[in-house]
């Protein structure tokens, strides 16, 4: 009985020290997160200002969805790492299960903003393209699939590397959650006078 004892303590030990090791590992070494929501009634808008960098917020417009993904990692804790961040929102008519749009649609608009290397990349004349496929479409939840590629231009790099290709691929589900207020950085695609 006392070996049975002392065997379930040693396990318990190793079993705490593990978890006490995964739990450090996801809060302080790998920090990146991606995440996903949508806004219902939702459209992006250009901003009446000057400054490139804040170009865009969302208002309502009933009849479009406006799905959202961000993605990034803050600055390490144990590391020199810079933070950074990429997201992307996409403006759509309602859509449908089963339903295909492309980004280059006339009636699709996106909203890209970024932060790499003490950066504020722009798009660049290839655009945003590619897909997004709808698996389910609920009120509260929507699953779909994407390729995108958004050309991303660097200004700060060399010139043969300003443009790089920041991609978006995979499968996500995006919850509703209520439309974000104020000013959103970024740059609308496709380009339009403000107005």
């Amino acid at each position: 009985m006392r070996r049975i004892r002392w065997w379930l303590i040693g396990v318990a030990c190793l079993v705490t020290i593990a978890g006490g090791a995964t739990v450090v590992y996801y809060k302080f070494v790998d920090t990146a997160y991606f995440e996903t929501e949508f806004y219902t009634d939702s459209s992006i808008v250009p901003v009446l200002s000057p400054n490139p960098i804040k170009e865009g917020y969302y208002d309502q417009q009933p009849g479009r969805v406006t799905l959202s993904m961000i993605r990034g990692e803050p600055h390490g804790v144990f590391t020199t790492e810079h933070p950074w961040w990429e997201g992307l929102a996409i403006e759509i008519q309602t859509p449908s299960r089963g339903q295909r749009i492309h980004l280059d649609d006339p009636d699709v608009r996106a909203l890209f903003w970024s932060y790499d290397g003490r950066q504020f990349p722009t798009i660049g004349t290839g655009g945003i393209r590619g897909f997004v496929q709808f698996e389910s479409v609920g009120l509260r939840r929507i699953v779909a699939s994407y390729e995108i590629a958004i050309d991303g231009v660097y200004p700060g790099f060399r010139p043969e590397r300003q443009h790089k290709d920041v991609v978006f691929s995979g499968r996500s589900t995006f919850h509703l959650k209520p439309r974000p207020a104020g000013t959103q950085g970024g740059h609308i695609w496709p380009p339009q006078a403000k107005q």
